[in-house]
């Protein structure tokens, strides 16, 4: 069952191993716990949701849409400039983490044919993001998980995903380990 306004993503075939691949990036959070706001924290010369919108745009993805809601100014103004980035505020961040994905699922493009979710206090550099990409179109998965050590999303190292359109469900061992 898909959930009421979310698309489902149509499969296109293409040379471009990255063609229609989006991004959606989260960075709603009040960040409590931490104390200062995570997609501002300084990273590698910038900021972390700088950062990790430009490793996004390095592996290759269309486009990366960075939802935004705790202090949506600041956040934003970081953004600017960044090519191939749109920023949606989620007005409903404190409801929970599906809200954000529920918010930036809407402004994918109708030409999407593969979606990466990820949250910005989880960098992953464009080497892991591109080998995702190359695991989730090898097999026929609606959804690729990475895995580490036999965990799975979170609660591995990585904690990024790619869905893909509907089309024939495969089971079995094929994942991304290393």
């Amino acid at each position: 069952k898909v959930h009421k306004g979310v698309r489902r993503l149509m499969i296109r075939s293409t040379d471009n191993p990255t063609a229609g691949v989006f991004a959606i990036l989260r960075a709603a959070g009040e960040s409590t716990r931490m104390g200062c706001s995570k997609p501002l924290l300084p990273w590698a010369s910038t900021t972390l949701v700088v950062h990790q919108v430009r490793e996004l745009l390095r592996a290759g993805v269309e486009g990366v849409v960075v939802v935004i809601g705790h202090e949506p100014e600041l956040v934003a103004e970081q953004l600017k400039g960044l090519d191939g980035v749109t920023s949606v505020v989620n007005h409903r961040y404190k409801l929970g983490m599906s809200t954000s994905i529920v918010a930036g699922e809407a402004a994918v493009p109708d030409s999407a044919r593969a979606l990466i979710i990820l949250a910005v206090d989880h960098p992953r550099t464009a080497e892991l993001v591109g080998l995702l990409i190359r695991a989730h179109f090898s097999g026929q998965q609606l959804i690729t998980v990475p895995a580490s050590g036999g965990r799975r999303g979170a609660r591995g190292r990585w904690s990024c995903g790619c869905a893909w359109p509907p089309g024939p469900y495969r089971t079995g061992p094929d994942r991304l380990d290393d």
